[in-house]
C-alpha cells in the first residue's frame, strides 16, 4: 500500500519557516528571537533523547550517523553523548551579525577600497564645498539620521544642493561609522562627476577654478591652439533687479570641441567659479579625463595642422599633396595628386586582403571603413609627405571630424574601435613631420575614388586618363590587428 505524504499548509508550518518565506526586512528582528527560542528547544530535545536512549535506536534504524550542527565533525564517528559545539546564544548572535552585515551600505570590502583612495573624506568634501558656501552658490551639507530594524541599524543621509540636489546614504550598526561611510560615498560621487582628482589617497584634491583653467590651457596646447589664441574665453555680465543684482559668466571653449557653459552667482567670483566647475563636469562626461580625472594620454592628441579653424579651405591650407579616398562594401580605393608632376597615383584593394579571410568580416560600418581607408592610404604614401602638407578628401563627415578634432567627439563605447587607427596616423604625422587636414567632398564629386573602391578600374581610367598604369601596393595595417572584435554571425543551415 502506497501512502502519499500530505504537504503541510503554510498555516501549519513552524513560525520560523513562515517568517523565512515572507522575506520582509521588518521581520528580521522577530526572526532573530524565534531562532533563539528554537535553538533552546533543540538543545532540550537532544538532551532528553540522550537520556532515553532514542539517539542510539535512531542511528541503528537508519544505519547513518546523526546529522550534527558542527560542520567540523560531520564526517567523524561520534559517541551518543556528543553535544553542540556552538551554543544557541552564540549561534543566534552569529545569525544576527550576518543579517546586519548584509544590510550595511557600503559593504566591508567596499569600505576598505574607499579608504585606500580617500584618507580624510570629510575634510576633502568640506574643502570642495567651502568656496561655494562662501559665495552663496551652495549651503552647508546636512546629516540626517534614522533608525532601521528596530534600532539595530543606523542610516545616515548627507543632503547636498550643488551642482543639484543629491542625497548620499550609508547604513551601519554604529552611527559614527555611518557618518564616516557616507562621506566616503560622497567622495566617490564627486570623483565620478569630475570634481575630485589625483592618484592615491594622499594626492586627492578638490577641483578649483585655477585647475580647470590650467586643464583647458593644456588641452589647447595639445590641439595646437595656444599659439594662435587662448583655448577659452571668460565673459561676465552683471544684471540689476529692483532689489538685488546678480552676475552671469559664460565660459567658451574652442577645443577639443566648441563648448559654452554658463555660471551664475551673487558676485563675479561666484559666477566664474560655478562656470569653471560645470565645465569640468562636462569634460568628464565627454571622456576627456580618466578615472582619476587626469587628461587621457591616448585621447589628448591632435594631428599637426597649420590652423585650428573649423572653416578651413583648400586655398588657405595650400596643400602639397591631396588624396581622394572612398570605401564600399567591396573594398576601398584612393588616388594621389601632387604639385610636383601631373601623375595620378592610385590604389584599390578588396577587404579580404586586409582582414583574415578565415574570419567573418565585421558588419559593414561606413565610418569605420572610411576612416580605415583614409589611414591606410596615408600610410601607403607616407614617405612622400615628409615635412609636407597633406589634404585628405572624404565623403564621410565623421571621418573628416576624426582627423580634424580627434577622438573626443566619439562616444565612450566606440573609442577603442578607433583608437588604434588614430594612433597610427598620429604617430605617422609626428615621425615624418606631416601636416594633415581633412575636408569633406560631396559623393557626386568623389566618383573616381568610389569606382576604385568597387574595383572598377577601367571606368576610373575613363574619368582620369592620366592615371598610372599600375596601382600602388597598399600597406596593410596587419601590425595593429585585431582592429576590432569580429563577432561570428549565425548562418542559416
Amino acid at each position: 500500500m502506497v501512502t502519499h505524504r500530505r504537504h503541510k499548509k503554510r498555516s501549519e508550518m513552524h513560525p520560523l519557516i513562515q517568517l523565512t518565506c515572507s522575506k520582509r526586512v521588518h521581520h528580521l528582528c522577530v526572526l532573530y528571537s524565534k531562532v533563539q527560542d528554537t535553538c533552546i528547544l533543540l538543545r532540550a530535545n537532544e538532551c532528553s533523547r540522550e537520556k532515553n536512549g532514542r539517539f542510539m535506536s535512531s542511528k541503528k534504524a537508519t544505519g547513518k550517523p546523526p546529522r550534527l550542527h558542527s560542520h567540523a565533525h560531520r564526517n567523524s564517528k561520534l559517541s551518543p553523548s556528543t553535544t553542540f559545539q556552538i551554543s544557541p546564544e552564540q549561534h543566534s548572535k552569529t545569525l544576527l551579525d550576518k543579517i546586519l552585515r548584509k544590510h550595511e551600505v557600503p559593504s566591508e570590502g567596499e569600505i576598505e577600497s574607499l579608504k585606500k583612495h580617500y584618507s580624510e573624506p570629510k575634510k576633502l568634501i568640506w574643502e570642495f564645498l567651502q568656496p561655494l558656501i562662501k559665495t552663496g552658490n551652495a549651503t552647508e551639507p546636512i546629516i540626517d539620521f534614522s533608525q532601521r530594524m528596530r534600532g539595530k541599524l543606523w542610516k545616515a543621509k548627507l543632503l547636498l544642493d550643488w551642482p543639484q540636489k543629491m542625497t548620499v546614504c550609508a547604513t551601519h550598526r554604529s552611527p559614527e561609522v555611518a557618518i564616516d561611510n557616507v562621506y566616503l560615498l560622497a567622495c566617490r560621487l564627486f570623483q565620478d562627476i569630475g570634481l575630485i582628482q589625483g592618484n592615491g589617497s594622499v594626492n586627492k584634491t578638490s577641483v578649483t577654478q585655477d585647475t580647470v583653467l590650467d586643464t583647458l590651457q593644456s588641452l589647447g596646447k595639445a590641439g595646437g591652439v595656444s599659439k594662435l589664441s587662448s583655448n577659452f574665453e571668460l565673459t561676465s555680465v552683471i544684471k540689476y533687479d529692483d532689489t538685488d543684482s546678480s552676475w552671469k559668466t559664460n565660459l567658451n571653449v574652442s577645443w577639443p570641441f566648441e563648448l559654452a557653459i554658463t555660471g551664475q552667482g551673487s558676485t563675479l567670483k561666484a559666477s566664474q567659479l560655478e562656470a569653471c566647475l560645470l565645465t569640468n563636469i562636462k569634460l568628464k562626461t565627454t571622456g576627456v579625463f580618466n578615472k582619476d580625472n587626469q587628461l587621457l594620454p591616448g585621447r589628448v592628441m591632435r594631428l599637426k595642422s597649420s590652423t585650428c579653424s573649423a572653416n578651413i579651405t583648400r586655398e588657405a591650407f595650400q596643400p602639397d599633396f591631396e588624396i581622394y579616398v572612398d570605401a564600399s562594401q567591396v573594398g576601398f580605393g584612393a588616388y594621389l595628386l601632387t604639385k610636383e608632376d601631373s601623375k595620378v597615383r592610385w590604389l584599390a584593394d578588396p577587404w579580404p586582403s586586409h582582414f583574415n579571410t578565415t574570419d567573418i568580416l565585421p558588419v559593414f560600418e561606413s565610418t569605420f571603413f572610411e576612416f580605415y581607408a583614409l589611414v591606410s592610404a596615408c600610410y601607403t604614401w607616407k614617405h612622400k609627405f615628409v615635412g609636407k602638407k597633406l589634404l585628405c578628401w572624404s565623403d564621410n563627415t565623421y571621418a573628416v571630424t576624426l582627423v580634424n578634432k580627434g577622438l573626443y567627439l566619439i562616444p565612450e563605447k566606440k573609442v577603442k574601435k578607433y583608437q588604434k587607427l588614430y594612433k597610427i596616423i598620429y604617430d605617422m604625422c609626428q615621425k615624418y613631420d606631416i601636416t594633415l587636414t581633412a575636408l569633406h567632398v560631396h559623393r557626386i564629386d568623389n566618383v573616381a575614388a568610389d569606382l576604385l573602391s568597387r574595383s572598377r578600374v577601367e571606368e576610373f581610367r575613363e574619368i582620369i586618363p592620366q592615371a598610372n598604369e599600375k596601382s600602388k601596393k597598399t600597406k596593410k595595417l596587419l601590425f595593429c590587428h585585431p582592429l576590432t572584435e569580429n563577432k561570428p554571425q549565425n548562418k542559416d543551415v
